[in-house]
């Protein structure tokens, strides 16, 4: 009888100090401290003793563990985490840890102010970063189309992204105009825009030169009720 006692004692015991640690966790979760502006970034040289990627590793993770869940994005100073985010951009000008959790999680605020704060944010990062800054381009676009639901900041972003000098970009990047030209309606933009890109580049690779033709012949279909190939079934 002693053993299966004790082994009820140990239970106990482990369940015990599984419930502190989880209410010291919900405690930690409900009060964090708020985030407040970067320090400078000679203010970093003397903490971090010459280790910038000591301090950028534990500045992620300040911003990473910095809300408890959705709901508190709303109570977040943006401006203040912008500057943790342009700070710790320069610590690490390679790392996209810090704009991808800008795009897919800080962005997801309520708060359309602090959402255009993050794509001003990302175009920024675009402009330092040649080797990846496409995409940031292209996830603000993203949010200015759908998280914004403002097409006139999309097109803007996105005729940006088109003209950018990013070598790596893929070739849609160049389409992204056209793409929000016809969700503003605008047919006969995206045509000529579509019909522009072949132009400027004759020797694209067939697969791209066919994606183009056939983007310009659907959305002639999609105007004319399918009257510019005999149907939309293409017969």
């Amino acid at each position: 009888m002693a053993r299966p006692r004790s082994i009820v004692i140990i239970l106990v015991i482990l369940l015990g100090a599984q419930l502190a640690l989880a209410s010291r966790s919900i405690a930690w979760r409900q009060g964090h401290e708020p985030i407040t502006a970067a320090p400078t970034r000679s203010a970093v040289e003397a903490l971090d003793l010459g280790d910038d990627q000591f301090f950028f590793r534990a500045g992620v993770l300040k911003i990473t563990h910095a809300g408890g869940n959705a709901a508190l994005l709303r109570e977040f100073d943006y401006p203040a985490l912008v500057s943790w985010f342009t700070l710790l951009d320069r610590l690490d000008a390679h790392s996209t840890a810090v704009p991808l959790l800008a795009a897919y999680w800080y962005a997801q605020t309520p708060n359309d102010g602090d959402a255009r704060l993050v794509v001003d944010y990302l175009v920024a990062r675009s402009q330092t970063d040649r080797e990846t800054g496409w995409r940031w381009l292209v996830e603000a676009v993203y949010l200015a189309r759908y998280r914004l639901n403002d097409l006139d900041l999309a097109l803007k972003l996105a005729n940006r992204a088109a003209r950018a000098d990013l070598p790596n970009a893929p070739f849609y990047v160049r389409h992204l105009p056209a793409f929000v030209e016809l969700q503003l309606g605008r047919r006969d933009a995206a045509i000529v825009l579509l019909k522009a890109l072949l132009e400027a580049n004759p020797n694209l690779p067939e697969d791209q030169a066919g994606l183009l033709l056939y983007m310009i012949d659907r959305i002639q279909r999609d105007e004319t009720g399918g009257a510019a190939t005999g149907g939309t079934d293409g017969t």
